[in-house]
C-alpha cells in the first residue's frame, strides 16, 4: 500500500485516494489548493498547517493529501477537477474534504473559508 511518511505532503491522485480509503481503510483529508489561489495559501498558513490542527489530524490518524490544481490541464489536474465535480460544491477553491471508509459516498467538505473550529467539528464526526 501507499504509506505516507509522517508530516510529508502527499500529492493527491485519484488512485491514491482510492487506495487509502478502500485498501488501507484510512481517514483522509484532501486539501484542494493551487498556486494561483491566494486564499488557499493564507488558510494553509493560518489554519491548516498550524501545530494545533496538525496535531488534531495526527490524533485521528488522518492522512493528508494535497490536491494541487495549479496545472489545471495536467493528468492530476483533470483528476482533481473530476473530484471537485463529484463533490458538487462548485469548482471553487479553497476546499478541504474529509473522507472516511465508512462514509465514503459523502465526504464532508469545507468550502471557500474554513476555521480551526470547523475542522475540529468535522474531526469529531469522522468514523473510521
Amino acid at each position: 500500500g501507499f504509506v505516507p511518511k509522517e508530516g510529508e505532503k502527499n500529492l493527491y491522485t485519484a488512485g491514491r485516494l482510492e487506495q487509502l480509503l478502500n485498501v488501507d481503510k484510512r481517514l483522509v483529508m484532501v486539501d484542494f489548493t493551487a498556486d494561483w489561489c491566494l486564499t488557499c495559501k493564507t488558510l494553509e498558513k493560518t489554519v491548516l498547517n498550524t501545530d494545533a490542527i496538525q496535531m488534531a489530524l495526527k490524533e485521528k490518524e488522518v492522512v493528508q493529501l494535497v490536491a494541487d490544481w495549479t496545472e489545471v490541464n495536467s493528468k492530476t489536474g483533470l483528476e482533481i477537477e473530476a473530484e471537485l465535480e463529484r463533490l458538487g460544491k462548485g469548482k471553487q477553491l479553497p476546499m478541504i474534504a474529509f473522507y472516511s471508509p465508512e462514509q465514503e459516498a459523502e465526504p464532508k467538505t469545507l468550502v471557500a473559508v474554513y476555521t480551526a473550529s470547523d475542522i475540529h467539528k468535522i474531526l469529531g464526526q469522522l468514523k473510521k
